[in-house]
């Protein structure tokens, strides 16, 4: 039997590349009609909840080594550029696989059994009405609207908060382009429970509730187009060799300093629904430019 060479590249996996087939088998557990059917929906939220953590932590690193010039192969024989490259291909195709999960199989399957999820024009009068007050009441209070124009920059985003872009055109300055910008709040769930009538149990996204209010806040604007969408930041813990020095000196670091410094980090990843490139055309929004277009999610019919 021929022994085998510790010093060839195609004997060794490269660590990323089996965390994110690990991520995989994940996603195939939400696949598996075997499965019960909230158990799927856990499985899905699971793998893209493992992906922000990959992006922001590893695909971080990798990119500090590009930054700093580390192109030192690793076991695998492949530089940091070059993982690089085959993540974001592997990764483009997983979040393509999850909304093919969640819009091919797990919406049809929760509307067979009675679970909804519609957009707000599909909601009855009933629906609308509730909505409307439960905008008013619980959601409106807690929103900051922003305008951007040329003159005003773009606020900081906040690592993985889903935020709606308005494309706004003010009716005394038809000429001049604006951006709105609103936080989705944390505070208040992803999906709003529905008043209905049937017997099916009916929600709606959060934030497709904010973007059908949006006269309510930008009195004065028209709205040419909107989307959600959101950034990862770098996490990665990552010191220069002189702060690294500095720090076997200093016996702590302060809790509150550097959870502002992790927020303030460059952004890794933007995602924003596909068809809806309003963001990336924005004069306004120079920085961020897609790196990944998500597919669009459907409601259930």
């Amino acid at each position: 039997m021929p022994r085998v060479r510790l010093d060839e590249p195609r004997n060794y996996f490269n660590r990323h590349e089996s965390w994110l087939a690990f991520n995989r088998r994940v996603l195939e557990e939400a696949q598996d009609e075997g499965n019960p059917l909230l158990e799927r929906v856990k499985f899905l939220a699971i793998t893209a909840s493992n992906l922000d953590e990959f992006v922001e932590v590893r695909v971080a690193g990798l990119l500090q080594q590009v930054e700093h010039g580390n192109q030192l192969a690793g076991p695998d024989g492949l530089s940091p550029s070059d993982q690089l490259q085959r993540l974001a291909t592997e990764i483009h195709s997983f979040v393509a696989s999850q909304y093919e999960c969640w819009n091919q199989k797990l919406l049809p399957a929760l509307a067979r059994e009675g679970i909804r999820i519609l957009s707000v024009a599909r909601l009855d009068r009933t629906g609308k009405d509730a909505m409307d007050l439960f905008f008013t009441r619980r959601v409106d209070p807690i929103l900051t609207p922003v305008t951007i124009d040329p003159s005003h920059p773009f606020p900081h985003v906040i690592n993985k908060a889903l935020c709606v872009g308005f494309q706004l055109r003010h009716h005394s300055k038809p000429g001049t382009p604006y951006l709105g910008v609103v936080t989705v709040p944390r505070k208040i769930a992803r999906l709003v429970r529905v008043p209905s009538k049937r017997d099916s149990i009916d929600y709606i996204f959060l934030h497709d509730l904010i973007e059908a209010h949006t006269r309510n806040l930008y009195k004065g604007y028209h709205v040419i187009s909107s989307g959600a969408f959101r950034a990862t930041r770098n996490s990665n813990l990552y010191l220069h060799e002189e702060e690294s020095r500095n720090l076997l000196i200093i016996p702590m670091i302060h809790t509150s300093l550097w959870s502002l410094s992790l927020s303030r980090r460059r952004a890794i990843r933007r995602c924003f629904p596909s068809g809806r490139p309003f963001i990336g055309r924005t004069k306004t929004l120079p920085s961020f430019e897609p790196w990944w277009r998500l597919p669009r999610a459907r409601k259930s019919p």
